[in-house]
């Protein structure tokens, strides 16, 4: 009787031992795949929708060579936006979906892709600026069409632990123009043509003595300048323009002050 006893006890102690391993299984399922997406995993997203935002898991770097060489969990993560209404209301409200995704720090570097249906989906846009730089991409389901898309994000080259913010809005599907420059209020700057002096000046040419105004004509003329100026009053500060054989002029700091 006891060997049947021990018989049964040992029976439900496996099983126990089993059931035991079957829950330890399934939350490293569960904990592997959380770290397959980013916090929070995903969103949904319409027409009148607020930002959406996110921030990255991967614990590693390195996928120096695109989404093609990244492991999903490791150096990438993905979150999965859910864009509701209709194409056609996407297409008549003339809106899409803005995504960035900005680093932490200005030596992280990240990229992004957008997918349709999943990572292995048709590409939609992509980012891939240097270093430092916000990625930006966009969803326009007036075209692209709506349902479900990955956000997928590359660590390219990052410093572990440093995790990126990603943002998904609603915007203009043609960008608002920046605001027009305020009006100077300060002096008006502009600039006036000066021709050479009107002065006859006594020439020899193949025909014989005549006159011509100084300055006034010349195949390719040369100008130079001596920017050195010690104040109103310096020698410095010189203009002058060569035409043919005559050298004309002028000192600027003799007519403006030169600030000191």
């Amino acid at each position: 009787m006891k060997k049947a006893a021990f018989s049964r006890t040992a029976r439900v102690s496996i099983a126990s031992l089993f059931f035991i391993s079957a829950v330890v299984l399934i939350l490293l399922a569960i904990s592997a795949g959380r770290l397959y997406s980013a916090n929070p995993a995903s969103g949904s997203m319409g027409l009148a929708s607020s930002p959406l935002a996110w921030d990255g898991t991967a614990p590693g770097t390195g996928a120096a060579n695109g989404e093609s060489s990244c492991t999903e969990g490791v150096n990438c993560d993905t979150y999965t936006l859910t864009v509701t209404g209709t194409q056609a209301d996407w297409a008549n409200a003339a809106k899409r979906i803005e995504v960035k995704i900005i680093p932490p720090a200005p030596n992280d570097d990240y990229d992004l892709a957008i997918h349709k249906g999943s990572n292995a989906g048709p590409l939609v846009d992509s980012s891939g600026h240097g270093t430092g730089r916000t990625e930006l991409a966009h969803i326009t389901p007036g075209t692209d069409g709506v349902g479900v898309f990955t956000i997928h994000v590359i660590y390219f080259t990052t410093t572990p632990p440093d995790q990126y913010h990603g943002t998904a809005t609603v915007v203009p599907l043609i960008p608002t123009p920046p605001p027009a420059a305020p009006a100077d209020p300060g002096p008006k700057v502009g600039y006036e043509n000066f021709e050479a002096p009107g002065i006859l000046t006594p020439v020899t040419t193949t025909t014989g003595p005549t006159v011509e105004f100084m300055g006034r004509g010349a195949g390719e003329p040369s100008v130079g300048v001596n920017w050195n100026s010690d104040g109103p009053t310096s020698i410095g500060g010189v203009t002058n323009f060569q035409s043919d054989l005559e050298t004309l002029f002028v000192n600027f700091s003799s007519l403006v002050p030169v600030a000191e």
